[in-house]
């Protein structure tokens, strides 16, 4: 066993070694997590209010702070959800608009805008680089 390194009154303010629970319920440590994309850190800073008014039911209390407890992990996962069903709707999307269009004008009109919101999407909910977004929509178009 390592020897205890505080000594004096607040020995016991963050728990034991042999019993971590043992703390006030008072003391709570924030750890920011790195938020993948700019689409996550919208919603995550938003969030709160969305669990306050009406998602909040949804959420478990933690017993030793006696309150409703929100994890960022929650919601970075489901932005993951979302983003995932637009990368897939994307595509598909664009087709089925493109089938119902008879002029080249209009459907070239449309590529274009299909485009820009590949690109949009990219970056906002991807955090891809220059680079790629211009990879990527290079090869959409052709």
């Amino acid at each position: 066993m390592a020897p205890e390194h505080m000594t004096g009154i607040d020995v016991d303010i963050w728990g034991k070694t042999g019993d971590a629970d043992n703390h006030p319920p008072d003391i709570v440590c924030v750890h920011p997590r790195d938020i993948p994309d700019k689409f996550s850190r919208v919603v995550s800073e938003r969030a709160i209010y969305l669990f306050k008014y009406g998602m909040g039911v949804f959420t478990k209390g933690d017993h030793h702070l006696g309150r409703k407890v929100y994890y960022d992990t929650t919601v970075v996962k489901i932005t993951l959800w979302v983003t995932s069903m637009i990368a897939a709707m994307l595509p598909i999307a664009s087709i089925l608009v493109l089938i119902q269009l008879e002029s080249l004008k209009a459907k070239l009109w449309t590529i274009a805008a299909f485009n820009v919101g590949m690109s949009f999407c990219l970056t906002f909910f991807a955090n891809a680089k220059r680079a790629e977004v211009f990879a990527v929509t290079s090869a959409y178009v052709s």
